[in-house]
């Protein structure tokens, strides 16, 4: 008796799937098939190795594009999605004084702050701000 015979023999589902120690959604799968253009690749891909075995998988993927076939399209990264509204840079035309000083609040916790010898200069010059060790 497989699993899914269960409504007839009074043994719930639940049960005989803790009996066998699987997941419920493990009895409940049914594999889909291969799709008509991936069996039609995969007989060419076969045909092609039998003639050409010594072709890897870079040359195998060309001559299928030179066969005319579009496998691994990728998407365009470049191009920006027009379903998304762009924000202007609004410092960009902002000129940062020679004087001005960049500093992190005080109460920062010394595990986040990096130990090297440039941020101990750089936090040396803040005015008012004590020696660090």
């Amino acid at each position: 008796m497989s699993l899914s015979e269960a409504h007839g023999s009074g043994v719930i589902l639940l049960t005989q799937s803790e009996l066998v120690a699987l997941s419920r959604s493990s009895i409940y799968y049914q594999a889909k098939g291969e799709s008509t253009e991936n069996l039609c690749l995969m007989r060419l891909l076969d045909e092609q190795y039998l003639k050409t075995p010594f072709y890897g998988y870079r040359r195998m993927s060309v001559w299928l594009r030179v066969q005319g076939h579009r496998i691994n399209p990728k998407p365009d990264l470049s191009k920006a999605n027009t379903a998304y509204k762009t924000y202007p840079y609004l410092i960009k035309k902002t000129v940062l004084m020679a004087t001005a000083i960049w500093y992190a609040p005080a109460n920062l916790s010394k595990a986040i702050q990096p130990r090297t010898k440039k941020w101990r200069r750089w936090q040396n010059s803040i005015p008012g701000k004590a020696e660090t060790p």
